[in-house]
């Protein structure tokens, strides 16, 4: 990624993260349950959230999952999930600060989902989910 495009990214997502992490229309539980439920997530699967943002939809399916990754370029958006995830008790989520873009073919993730396509790996699983 260009270093002035992700400097503009992570100005914006900076400035948005507590605003973001706290909108109604991103916080409805019934709607992060149905995601879920539609990757038909369960105790033994690995799920990658990419460009995970806030958390809001690692800490729902890490209530389910085996494990937990949520990467985001933004270090002010990985405290909101970090936070929200100290408010649920939920022990098998990792956060990680990085670009999303470079990610390995192949993971060892059964689930991935991201907010964008444009944020998602060249290659996927087969039980992707894309918001």
């Amino acid at each position: 990624m260009a270093s002035e495009h992700k400097e503009h990214i992570l100005d914006q997502f900076t400035r948005q993260a507590v605003p973001f992490a706290t909108a109604a229309a991103i916080r409805n539980e019934d709607a992060l349950n149905r995601i879920v439920k539609m990757a038909e997530a369960g105790p033994g699967d690995t799920v990658l959230d990419v460009a995970c943002g806030p958390g809001l939809l690692a800490c729902a399916f890490a209530r389910v999952a085996r494990h937990v990754t949520g990467i985001d370029l933004t270090p002010a958006m990985l405290e909101q999930a970090r936070a929200l995830q100290r408010q649920q008790g939920l022990e098998n989520v990792t956060w990680q600060e990085g670009d999303v873009l470079p990610l390995p073919c192949g993971g060892p993730w059964e689930i991935s989902t991201a907010g964008d396509v444009a944020a998602l790996p060249a290659c996927t699983t087969s039980s992707t989910v894309v918001l």
